[in-house]
């Protein structure tokens, strides 16, 4: 280059490349924490597992972590879409695709749901970013075993909240036979209401039980419980 004449809009002129300093500049930690956040594969990830971080909250609420990080991984998702250009029918595509996969967890499909589902995701996340000069292949390769393994721990850790869930409703009726509890109005064939554990419940006995007497749980039916004196 040194030497080398060029012409401008303004003349003629000679490159001098002989003294030239160059000076290097790196990127500060948030600046680099920044770049990596900006990366494709790493921002469709993001929103992904924030998605899945989210959907679980809502099949098992009460602790709100999950809830928490799901939203922190989508802001973040979002703040790199914001940088990258995204093309929207992608991003249909992969919410397709997530619907899909939560069907799966849901819905008896064999692994239909699952397989349509993953190629939802793949083909959105190949829409999404138009990125000149890009070996999707090697991306892929890289993404889809992430993305086969978080849907697999997603799919399973939904069923299992769900059968958790299921238990815990019947055994939470189950374990109310043979609990003492408080009559709070007269209980008879009629009905009444009883004070177990905290809880008001209607109850129906086949003998007469006075307000303020204890009794005993003997079953239920729906959410009807039948008691008795305490002996």
């Amino acid at each position: 280059m040194d030497g080398k004449v060029v012409k401008t809009s303004i003349g003629t002129k000679i490159i001098d490349t002989k003294n030239i300093k160059i000076v290097e500049y790196t990127m500060s930690y948030r600046h680099k924490i920044l770049d990596i956040i900006a990366n494709p594969t790493v921002a469709y990830l993001l929103m992904i597992l924030g998605i899945y971080a989210l959907i679980y909250e809502f099949a098992s609420p009460g602790g709100y972590i999950a809830g928490g990080i799901g939203v922190i991984l989508l802001i973040l998702s979002l703040y790199a879409l914001q940088i990258l250009e995204v093309n929207f029918a992608g991003l249909i595509i992969v919410l397709i695709g997530v619907i899909l996969i939560i069907l799966e967890a849901f819905v008896v499909s064999y692994g239909l749901l699952f397989i349509g589902g993953l190629i939802s995701l793949l083909l959105g996340f190949i829409m999404l970013f138009d990125i000149k000069n890009t070996d999707y292949s090697s991306i892929l390769i890289k993404l889809l075993p992430a993305l086969i393994i978080m849907t697999i721990f997603f799919i399973i850790t939904i069923k299992t909240v769900k059968k958790a869930l299921k238990k815990k409703s019947t055994l939470g009726m189950e374990g109310l036979i043979g609990q003492e509890g408080i009559a709070k109005s007269n209980i008879n064939k009629q009905g009444g209401w009883l004070l177990v554990q905290g809880e008001l419940w209607s109850a129906h006995s086949d003998e007469e039980i006075l307000a303020g007497e204890t009794v005993i749980i003997e079953s239920y039916k729906g959410l009807r419980l039948k008691v008795k004196k305490k002996p």
